[in-house]
């Protein structure tokens, strides 16, 4: 319920929408109706016990009487189980990837009010060891925990029972504290880690096994690390190294390669003009090597020069205030606009939590609509000086930026040049609408898994400020695979994945290839490998209808396209 000034008749509950010749929809008003509530009053007039019954049900029995779309009648009696409810049983009954998914955009965690997140009994939380539970200990960081270990106070019989344990806790904690992780605490979920976290945290396993004569391959196990940190992680690294084993590490960081006992330089440059070996052998050796780039790094023949001027940027700002998520001590921070701004700090010092917690959500839902929720702070300023945001994740993550936002792409009013239409789709849908790029080209893209989403609650309500009743009769959608980028290869594969039809283009036994904006079905998702093509063209059409006309809004996106839709590459 983003906007609670709605009424339910207005789309104030988001999953519902304002379908209200839907079999749902149908049920909450006889439920409605029987209750007394008025679905037309705005959802903030409404009392706490009229919500209740909207969101979690009754247990009163109620008399259903409605028609369905189809003309079937319904005429029952039984519970009402309310929208929470029902989308809670949904969630866990359906076998639908896709409405799981849908239902997921929906739902956020919160810490349990009875155990405020320790996910543990009254009963275990009473056992405290110097005045602290196990919860408690957890939240504290590695450091404090190790310190915690370190001065307990135990009687002779205590310390006898617990001496193998501490110790083995403390080598584990201090495994931690040597590759630079020593701030994070142990509740931290695995999922809000860094890809140089998770890596430095598999080294300190590896450390702790005291393996001997194991080949170790790292990729850039210092991204993400302090310089002041850097130090500890190239020591840990050759602490292995120490104990009899071979690590090969891909790493760009000055220190960690003049410590290396020997450095492979791949180059001289990039992708095509790449692949050879340049230079090898020891740090020196390759520092002296002048077709090096590396090694002219290295040597200092070459550096990253100093700007003479500072760019001023167009003085507006993004302004944060209050900002108080885990380890920011309600902190204000401007942000200057049209500027290169660096945010910088020692590892765990808050920069990720500032800028990816709260900065980067709140945006995404003021802009998009997005239901992540944002850390704590007081007020932000400047949010109107924003139209769009792009999150573009460090290497070691999969992507989930919306590649939409990176194209060049646009939406022409014609249908690309050399594609059949009248053997691709039926004749009744002639009138094919393409994402295309510059020149006229499809969409290239890298192997991998992808999804493409249209925003719902847009295309209705743009459907709706336009007058257009029903998009189940207006509009269709559907994304294809080319093996050619001026688009006459024909598509290869639907949005499923199936095998399309050489010579008509579609699946075979079918009309057309196309999903209606009618129900939740405003996702797809579909594979680009070395069987399919890589050229993706995303097509709107209309049965039957006017490209040019102007009043028709799926044909009037225009540049903001891609605030109607994201592309997302998922792995």
């Amino acid at each position: 319920m983003p906007d609670k000034t709605k009424s339910i008749y207005d789309g104030g509950i988001v999953t519902m929408g304002d379908d209200s010749d839907g079999i749902y929809f149908k049920r909450l008003e006889s439920a409605c109706k029987h209750f007394n509530i008025d679905l037309s009053k705005p959802i903030n007039k409404l009392s706490k016990k009229e919500l209740d019954i909207i969101l979690y049900g009754s247990t009163e029995l109620i008399k259903f009487n409605y028609s369905a779309k189809s003309g079937t009648i319904y005429n029952n009696t039984g519970l009402f189980e309310g929208v929470i409810n029902n989308l809670e049983r949904r969630y866990i009954e359906t076998n639908s990837d896709w409405i799981r998914e849908w239902i997921d955009k929906y739902m956020i965690e919160l810490p349990c009010p009875t155990c405020k997140g320790a996910r543990l009994k009254e009963e275990v939380l009473s056992v405290k060891i110097n005045g602290k539970n196990i919860d408690e200990l957890t939240r504290l960081n590695i450091t404090e925990i190790y310190n915690f270990l370190s001065d307990l106070k135990l009687n002779e019989e205590q310390e006898q029972i617990s001496k193998l344990l501490i110790k083995e806790i403390k080598d584990r904690l201090s495994f931690l504290i040597n590759v630079g992780l020593d701030y994070l605490t142990l509740n931290r979920e695995a999922s809000t880690l860094s890809g140089g976290e998770s890596q430095r945290i598999r080294l300190a396993t590896q450390i702790g096994t005291r393996l001997t004569g194991v080949l170790y391959v790292l990729d850039e196990p210092s991204i993400g690390l302090h310089q002041r940190d850097n130090d500890k992680l190239i020591d840990a690294m050759l602490s292995m190294r120490d104990l009899g084993n071979t690590l090969v590490v891909v790493e760009h960081d000055l220190d960690t390669m003049r410590r290396s006992d020997f450095l492979v330089d791949i180059g001289p440059l990039a992708g095509e003009q790449g692949g050879e070996v340049v230079a090898c052998g020891t740090p020196e050796e390759v520092a002296s090597c002048d077709n090096s780039i590396t090694g002219n790094y290295l040597s200092g023949k070459k550096c990253i020069e100093v700007p003479k001027t500072r760019r001023k940027g167009s003085g507006k700002y993004l302004e944060i205030q209050g900002a108080c998520e885990n380890n920011l001590k309600n902190i204000n921070v401007k942000f200057p606009l049209g500027t290169f701004t660096c945010v910088t700090g020692v590892s765990g010092s808050g920069k990720s939590t500032l800028v990816n917690e709260i900065l980067y959500k709140k945006l995404t839902s003021e802009i998009y609509g997005s239901k992540v929720k944002p850390g704590k702070f007081k007020k932000i300023k400047g949010l109107e000086y924003v139209d769009k945001v792009v999150h573009i994740l460090d290497g070691t993550k999969d992507s989930n930026t919306n590649i939409l936002h990176n194209k060049t792409s646009l939406i022409t009013d014609k249908c690309l040049e050399g594609q059949d239409i009248n053997n691709a789709y039926s004749s009744n849908h002639k009138d094919v609408f393409s994402i295309v790029g510059n020149n006229g080209q499809l969409i290239e893209l890298e192997e991998g898994e992808y999804e493409l989403v249209f925003d719902r609650e847009k295309i209705r309500q743009l459907a709706k400020d336009n007058n257009i009743s029903n998009l189940a009769n207006n509009a269709w959608f559907c994304a294809l695979l080319y093996n050619n980028p001026d688009g006459n290869g024909k598509a290869l594969f639907d949005t499923g994945g199936k095998q399309l039809n050489k010579k008509t283009g579609v699946e075979p036994g079918k009309q057309q290839v196309d999903h209606s904006f009618d129900d939740n079905s405003m996702s797809m998702k579909f594979k680009v490998d070395s069987n399919s093509g890589k050229y993706l063209g995303i097509n709107l059409g209309l049965p039957g209808g006017n490209r040019t006309d102007a009043n028709n809004p799926i044909w009037t996106l225009g540049n903001n396209y891609d605030s109607y839709m994201t592309l997302n590459k998922i792995k």
